[in-house]
């Protein structure tokens, strides 16, 4: 309960006259007190976050948005060693990536940590879920920017007692990602651990239901050529990865090899180009199979 942790945040970090002064807790997160507790991180995560609670605790926090989440979540993989130690700051996630992967959270909380903490857009991260097949264990993720975490976003709930990943529609938003990469324009060539730029990850999220045709129209648009030649650790392009998605409209691959037609000649780490990916998706309609084997064979 986010109202629970502020109470608790509160009661942890008030100091009576007269006591001593306490010592910092261990786990590293920047800095003493309530701060390494990560309730802010753990807030961002909540599927009942509203932007009034996350404004309350940064008045009376201003800083909780500049701190890293530590061990004491289930968050990320790497722990950092040294604080103020720059180059160990590598996989640690602030609380804008959480609120980036929470379906739940809204827009406005993603906004309103934008602002208080810019830095955290050149951030990359990694972060463990409770894996779908064993609540028990940790299943981890590749999170990489806050943008390439907003477009890995999937659906939460509970039934049974157990966390259910991915049964519903992902809330991704053009307008949030249009902010996002507008607040930081590297973002568009960055990647992954698992080299996955963010055209990668939106083309390979499966729990979008229909196809994002208006993100890759914007990322198509805005990206230098040589983005759609980028290859994620399987060598695939964004091309593959369009061609492979089961709801794609004529107009994602259209656009893409407009700008890019190199791209259809590339094969990944099993020699297949990104036709052999759409002669294998069977789901496609057939009047939208007809038009895209003629671009193919145009090109």
């Amino acid at each position: 309960d986010p109202h629970q942790q502020l109470k608790k945040a509160k009661k942890l970090n008030g100091k009576k006259k007269g006591h001593k002064k306490k010592k910092k807790r261990s786990g590293g997160g920047g800095g003493g007190g309530i701060t390494n507790w990560n309730f802010i991180h753990e807030v961002c995560g909540n599927k009942l976050v509203t932007l009034e609670i996350v404004q309350h605790l940064l008045e009376v926090f201003p800083d909780a948005a500049s701190k890293f989440c530590t061990n004491r979540l289930r968050i990320i993989r790497d722990y950092i060693a040294d604080p103020d130690d720059a180059s160990e700051k590598q996989g640690c996630a602030y609380p804008l990536h959480i609120a980036c992967f929470n379906n739940d959270c809204p827009s406005s909380v993603i906004e309103l940590l934008v602002g208080k903490n810019a830095e955290a857009l050149r951030h990359r991260c990694n972060f463990g879920l409770p894996s779908p097949d064993d609540p028990s264990e940790t299943a981890w993720y590749d999170g990489g920017l806050p943008l390439h975490c907003y477009l890995s976003r999937m659906s939460r709930d509970i039934k049974e007692d157990k966390v259910v990943w991915g049964q519903n529609k992902s809330n991704i938003d053009l307008a949030v990602v249009e902010m996002l990469v507008n607040a930081y324009q590297n973002a568009l060539m960055a990647t992954n651990d698992a080299k996955q730029t963010p055209l990668h990850i939106i083309l390979q999220n499966e729990h979008t239901n229909a196809f994002p045709l208006d993100i890759v129209r914007f990322f198509t648009a805005s990206a230098e050529p040589a983005s759609l030649l980028a290859l994620d650790w399987h060598g695939r392009t964004p091309l593959h990865s369009t061609c492979g998605h089961k709801h794609v409209p004529f107009e994602a691959i259209e656009l893409i090899l407009q700008k890019q037609p190199a791209a259809l000649k590339c094969k990944d780490s099993y020699s297949s180009t990104p036709m052999h990916n759409f002669c294998y998706d069977n789901e496609v309609g057939e009047k939208s199979s007809l038009d895209v084997v003629k671009l193919f064979i145009q090109i």
